[in-house]
């Protein structure tokens, strides 16, 4: 079973998830499941990747510096952001881990340096959600001993986007007193994407290990692709919603159409009888099968059952509107979908995948209660599809997840559970089964290097 893109198609196993012309036109795949501010001031370069004095004489208070340098410029102490009165000033205050605030902008590799002598350098690093932050650079000259301000420390940290290059920067002093750096996931994600090849894809990685404190990683974290069946999890997390407000139970029959019902792969030792037009079957059967056999017959009976408007807007009160299911999952022709408006396509974005994986493990803000969530941990941890991330963990971790393929794209995203680590991992890969299944598995092992690192 397949589900058509064009002249193929989509689907779990032997079939494929279809995308293309065929599919309402998007292309020549298929989809299955088979499975100022620039510079950071002259001394600012060849720190590289030897730069020093991470030992102990970098680390401590800094007892007796005064805590009044940089004021009014990245690196200095602020109580608002209109302590930070310059371009895209912003303050990171003591409530998130920066004793006596920080002035900060966004970067992308590059900080501004100020005009003026008295004022510490800068350098740009990834914050605590993977994106580019500005702090000062360690000075000695004007913060003698420590070359930071009080509760700060001097590290090499790496620069974002730029994993191998390292700079003095001032940073958090942790409960033991030594420097912790803003996030040490990003640099980690983004040497293993360098070294894979895999700098261009959509890869997040969100360590929900001290569930008050995540840290995230991300490349092209919010660049939207289409998802294949990936896009499955909004329709499980709809389900669960619908369940939970009353307006589905699990034992709930639906019939499905013939409109609804397409090709879909049976994984080897799957026994369940295939969807059949005019047959009823519960919300908790269709929803089981969607997930673990990656069944598209399935999903369109389910997607009608809730309703595409409702799906969306449910994502977009999540914070997350970039998950965005506009049609049917098909496995071959016919492509009859009549709800469809012929323009737009399913689409995810990494970074949100992960969010909502994140919020399946431990919940949030106007999300599903725990029955629910612990429902969809078991689907999720029955999948069939083992290939990719999967084949690179460690022995013994449980990865809960959902894959997606089409015959020019392999997707890959689970909750990683090793020991008392917990992570949500969403790999959007822009090439074909053959290319990007071995990299997934690949990936999985450089991620479980990561994980015992941390």
């Amino acid at each position: 079973g397949a589900e058509g893109e064009g002249e193929g198609a989509e689907g779990e196993g032997e079939g494929a998830e279809g995308e293309g012309e065929g599919a309402e036109g998007e292309g020549e795949g298929a989809e299955g499941e088979g499975e100022g501010a620039e510079g950071e001031g002259e001394g600012a370069e060849g720190e590289g990747e030897g730069a020093e004095g991470e030992g102990e004489g970098a680390e401590g208070e800094g007892e007796g510096v005064a805590d009044d340098v940089n004021l009014g410029w990245i690196g200095g102490a602020c109580r608002t952001d209109e302590d930070c009165p310059f371009a895209g000033g912003r303050c990171l205050t003591e409530q998130l881990g920066f004793p006596g605030g920080l002035c900060t902008t966004p970067c992308e590799r590059l900080c501004p340096d100020h005009p003026e002598e008295d004022y510490s350098m800068t350098f740009c690093v990834a914050d605590q959600d993977g994106e580019g932050t500005c702090i000062s650079r360690c000075d000695p000259d004007l913060l003698p001993g420590t070359g930071c301000r009080p509760g700060y420390g001097c590290a090499a940290v790496p620069r974002q986007s730029q994993p191998d290059f390292l700079a003095q920067a001032c940073v958090p002093l942790a409960g033991d007193g030594r420097p912790r750096p803003l996030n040490s996931l990003q640099p980690a994600l983004e040497a293993a994407a360098a070294r894979l090849g895999l700098g261009a894809e959509r890869i997040t990685l969100i360590d929900l290990t001290v569930p008050d404190r995540p840290e995230t990683a991300q490349i092209n974290g919010l660049s939207p692709i289409y998802p294949a069946s990936v896009i499955k999890l909004v329709v499980m997390v709809g389900v669960e919603r619908e369940v939970e407000e009353g307006r589905l139970t699990l034992q709930t029959l639906l019939t499905p159409t013939e409109q609804q019902t397409t090709c879909t792969g049976q994984p080897e030792g799957d026994l369940r009888p295939q969807i059949r037009t005019g047959v009823p079957r519960t919300v908790g059967e269709l929803e089981e099968l969607m997930i673990t056999r990656s069944d598209n017959s399935a999903t369109n009976v389910l997607i009608d059952a809730v309703g595409r408007d409702r799906l969306r807007a449910y994502m977009e009160a999540l914070g997350l509107p970039g998950l965005q299911l506009y049609r049917y999952v098909f496995g071959c022709e016919p492509y009859d979908d009549p709800l469809w408006d012929g323009v737009h396509l399913n689409s995810m974005t990494a970074l949100e995948t992960a969010q909502l994986l994140a919020l399946i493990l431990d919940g949030g803000p106007g999300f599903l209660g725990e029955a629910a969530r612990l429902r969809m941990q078991e689907i999720l941890g029955d999948q069939l599809y083992r290939d990719g991330i999967y084949q690179g963990l460690p022995d013994d971790a449980l990865y809960l997840s959902k894959t997606g393929t089409t015959s020019t794209k392999k997707h890959d995203a689970g909750l990683i559970l090793w020991q008392e680590q917990r992570y949500a991992l969403a790999a959007f890969l822009d090439m074909t089964p053959g290319a990007g299944t071995p990299l997934l598995e690949e990936l999985g092992e450089a991620i479980a290097l990561i994980m015992e690192g941390r």
